[in-house]
């Protein structure tokens, strides 16, 4: 597959050639950081993104709009914290509060790398893994 887009610069760029687990056992073993592929009602293609929190994580959404997980503020892979805007905070506050802070079964937080978001959970909110549809296993630039 070929990746389309910037939100998951530096760890993927913009045009790379990944190779994928496409199918419905492919998130079983799912951990923080690997990339899952998923559709969504906004998307006519497949997204990438990283999973930020799994399900049993506890997560909050600061007033600065940091993301906690875990008591640990929510870095991307360059280490930069990320701080949503007051639009894409009120959405995952949303989240927060139906879910009293914690990740619900099947479900994820899935953010692009982007410390104020990109088109990822900070603006469709919380992935159900009936939605995904496979996981990224190696980057080919």
């Amino acid at each position: 597959m070929r990746v389309l887009g910037t939100s998951l610069e530096p760890r993927i760029h913009n045009g790379a050639t990944v190779d994928a687990l496409i199918g419905e056992d492919c998130a079983f073993r799912t951990t923080k950081g690997n990339i899952l592929l998923f559709v969504s009602g906004a998307q006519s293609i497949p997204l990438a993104k990283v999973v930020a929190a799994e399900p049993g994580d506890r997560w909050s959404v600061g007033a600065d709009g940091g993301i906690i997980v875990n008591d640990e503020p929510l870095r991307n892979s360059a280490g930069a914290p990320y701080r949503l805007t007051a639009d894409r905070s009120a959405l995952l506050r949303l989240y927060q509060t139906e879910y009293a802070g914690v990740i619900p079964e099947g479900t994820y937080l899935l953010m692009g790398e982007r410390p104020d978001g990109s088109l990822d959970s900070s603006q469709l909110g919380l992935v159900h893994r009936k939605d995904v549809i496979g996981k990224i296993e190696r980057v080919h630039e």
